[in-house]
Parts: C-alpha cells; structure tokens; sequence
C-alpha cells in the first residue's frame, strides 16, 4: 500500500515526520485528519506523533485571529488566512479527539501515557468545561475574544451550516449533535486517566442532556443554535454519533429508527453525509460521498449491531481501486477531491481489516461445520 505524503512544513512550524491532511490540496498539519487516520488504520505510530505534535500546540492563550483557546487543539498548522482571520484553531472537535486519541494508546499498552499528557489532559478538560452550559457543549467564538472564525462552521463538515437562504453562518452560540456526544466521550475516557468520578458523571450528564436537545424521535438534529434555533436537514451526524455513544446509551430501537432515517441518504456507494436544502449552498458536504466517513459510519454500525448500515458503508469498497482519493461522484461513481487524502488511506486500512476478519470468520465457520459434520 503507498505510503501517506508527508508534510513539508515551515521551518518550525511542524515535525517532518507528521502526515499532511492530503496531497495537494491541504498540506498542512490537521490534527483532526491525522487523529482519525490513525485510529481507523490502528497506526500507532503515527497516532504516538501526532498526539505529541498536537499537545506542544495545544492552546495555552485566548487569541481572536486565530481562534486559539487555552486548552484547544489546533485545527490546521501552519493556519490560512480567510476573511480577515486565520483557521489555526477553528475546530471545536479537535479537542474531544486529542482525549480520546491519548485513551486509545493507554489502552493499547503504551507505558506512561497518563502521566506524559497529565496536564495536557486537565486543559483539555477545562476547555470542554468551559463551553458546558446545561450539561450541553456550545461553540462559540467569544470564547477567544472573537465574535466570529475564520470558517463558517468548525467540525468535520466545516464549509457552512446546510440550510435554506443565503445565511449559512450559525448563530453563536451553537451546540452541534455529533460535538457533543464526541466531548461527552472525551470526558469518560478522561475520567479514566485521571481516575476522577466527577469526569464520569458529567459525561452521563451529557448523555441525558443530549437526548433532550438533540432527539427528535428517529434522529439527533444536527445542532441547536443559541437562539433557540434547531438545524435539521437531513445529515449522517446522526448514525455518526452512534460511534460515541456505547450499547447502554441508546436503546437498540433508537439505533434502528437513526438507520432507517439514513435510508434518505443511502447511495450506491455508500452514505452523503447530507442533502442540500437550497440551491448556490456549498455542495462540497452534500454532493460527494466522503470515502473516511464510510469507515467511520460502518464502524458505528457494526458497534451497534446495525447490519444494514454496514452493509451501506461498505458499498464504498469497490471504489477503492482508484486509491486514496477524498471524495466519490455518487452518480458515476468516478473520484473528486483531493487524489491523495489522509484518513481516506485510513479508510482503506480499516476495511482491509473488516475483509481479512471476515475471512477468518469464515474459515472458523467453516471448521465448525466440517468438525460436526465429521463427528456426525
């Protein structure tokens, strides 16, 4: 399998051992890309240097231009300028992942962890404390000083919000569904390092509080803006979110009914993560079948049993053949994006993973039956 880019930085900017987000497109160091990547592809290597890059730049300020907070983890270095602002820490996901990525390697073994990335760890908790209110977490650019960000809209789909009219930018403060249960998990995986109960409890407390705001019934809206507001256009956020939340979390009906709410986004080659809802919006979160999310999307499923899912996500595999490539036409099947990118090279990991798993299952299935059958 070729091997990722890797990123030619400013002198200073970023170790020359880190993975850059994609080739050509975004050739800096994103630490949402990079965390991903290694958590779908169990590269821990890779998964060990980005968690060391990411905690040397962890926020230790408030900064209006660049969005930094203390306690934050960078979004994209070095940063670009847009709209008078520079994308530096325009991610309000980056932080959860931080966490849950220093999990993983404990984990996995990798002695010291906890103590190595203590600090680390507490700010980043503060940092998700301080955007609590309720019980739920609420982006927010004043946060920095600022009144707005470089980008629209700062998760993983970060080009603007999917509704009707001209006015795509949210209304501060806003809570997004899938952040949320993403920092709820943070905080129990955080309660772990630090052994700490009252970072546990508070993560049930996301949990309910969650329900309450975002469940609409057959899905979680994809977010709920200060002002009262709820964005709800048809998103994969919802079966997204099922990556964070355990079996014990949500009942196994609400699980199928966030299936059958997919089903409007099913394509042949696996889930849009959404519809548009208006003509001249950006179609770059609604038009492509996004290669990554497939894997995290079936790795959700197959959490919660949803066999369906699954079997939707993989739909992505035989586009595989064309290598790493961002994006899929769902029409023709044919690539768009970027050629190269990062956790789409994860991807392609993961579900070699699932395949050769399968096939062990299958030869174990196998064995089974020819031992009964020679015994009978």
């Amino acid at each position: 399998m070729p091997r990722a880019p890797l990123i030619r930085p400013k002198p200073g900017e970023a170790d020359p051992k880190l993975y850059q987000a994609a080739d050509p497109g975004y050739t800096a160091n994103f630490s949402r890309d990079s965390l991903t990547y290694a958590l779908l592809a169990e590269d821990l290597a890779a998964l060990r240097s980005q968690v060391a890059f990411s905690a040397r730049r962890q926020g230790r300020r408030r900064d209006p231009q660049t969005g930094e907070e203390p306690g934050k983890i960078h979004h994209e270095l070095p940063g670009v300028q847009m709209r008078g602002l520079w994308t530096t820490y325009n991610a309000c996901d980056t932080t959860a992942l931080f966490v849950i990525a220093v999990n993983h390697l404990a984990f996995r073994g990798e002695r010291g962890i906890r103590r190595r990335y203590r600090d680390n760890l507490y700010r980043a908790v503060e940092y998700i404390h301080e955007h609590l209110s309720g019980d739920v977490f609420y982006e927010d650019p004043k946060q920095c000083g600022a009144e707005r960000f470089a980008l629209k809209v700062t998760y993983w789909k970060d080009s603007e919000l999917n509704v009707p009219g001209e006015d795509r930018e949210p209304k501060y403060p806003i809570a997004y569904s899938l952040v949320h249960f993403q920092c709820k998990t943070a905080l129990r995986a955080a309660a772990r390092l630090l052994r700490s109960r009252e970072l546990r409890e508070q993560a049930d407390a996301m949990i309910e509080r969650g329900f309450e705001t975002f469940w609409r019934g057959d899905h979680f809206a994809v977010a709920v803006q200060g002002d009262g507001t709820v964005i709800d256009p048809p998103s994969s956020d919802s079966l997204h979110s099922l990556l964070y939340l355990r079996r014990t979390e949500i009942s196994p009906g609400a699980a199928e009914a966030i299936v059958d709410y997919s089903e409007q986004l099913a394509t042949r080659y696996g889930y849009l993560p959404g519809l548009a809802q208006a003509e001249g919006g950006d179609e770059y979160h609604t038009r492509w079948v996004w290669v990554h999310e497939q894997a995290l999307l079936h790795a959700a499923a197959r959490r919660h049993g949803l066999e369906r899912a699954a079997q939707i996500a993989e739909r992505i595999v035989p586009a595989l053949a064309f290598g790493f490539p961002e994006l899929i036409d769902p029409v023709t099947g044919r690539p768009g994006g970027n050629p190269t990118q990062l956790w789409s090279i994860g991807a392609h990991v993961y579900f070699e993973r699932v395949r050769v798993a399968k096939a062990l299952s299958r030869l174990l299935e196998n064995g089974d039956r020819l031992a009964a059958e020679a015994v009978a």
